[in-house]
């Protein structure tokens, strides 16, 4: 009786590590419909605050400009109970005071993939071949996937929004 029920227990181990192996492969084979989102409850003192649908860790390049300020930034997505989320240093003019009210051009890109945890690889592929959606564009020659998303804000009492004018 004990070899059937210690043969039983080793079969029921053996069936959960497989299940559980072909549920990482399934989330791994999985594509990522990026997404960004501005929250202007959250983007105030001139900080910009995107929820993302991209993996915690993912490195990207945040780009604020308007007229003579050009502002760039590398960021990692961080995430929390309300998601996913990429957030900006505060925004200061050269003499480090708040810039100025009115529009910008927020500009989010990915660097080249080989800056990518190997974390970040396996879950966007090795060229971003995982990486779908409208702020997805793909080199035809290279073939790799790259994220090019820009919006027009408007600054206004420290708060950025995206400028629908």
């Amino acid at each position: 009786m004990k070899k059937i029920t210690a043969l039983l227990v080793c079969f029921i181990v053996l069936f959960s590590l497989c299940a559980c192996e072909d549920k990482v492969n399934t989330q791994n084979n999985k594509n990522i419909n990026v997404t960004f989102e501005l929250d202007s409850n959250k983007s105030n003192n001139e900080t910009v605050y995107v929820a993302t649908s991209l993996p915690v860790g993912m490195k990207l390049e945040v780009e604020i400009k308007q007229g003579n300020y050009d502002s760039v930034e590398t960021v990692e997505v961080q995430g929390d109970i309300n998601g996913n989320y990429i957030e900006t240093e505060p925004q200061r003019d050269e003499n480090e005071k708040p810039i100025k009210e009115g529009n910008y051009i927020l500009k989010i890109t990915s660097p080249e993939y080989y800056e990518q945890s190997a974390d970040i690889i396996n879950q966007i592929g090795e060229k971003g071949e995982k990486l779908v959606g409208t702020s997805v564009f793909s080199d035809e020659e290279t073939k790799e996937k790259f994220i090019n998303y820009s919006k027009p804000l408007k600054l206004k009492d420290h708060i950025f929004s995206i400028n629908e004018n």
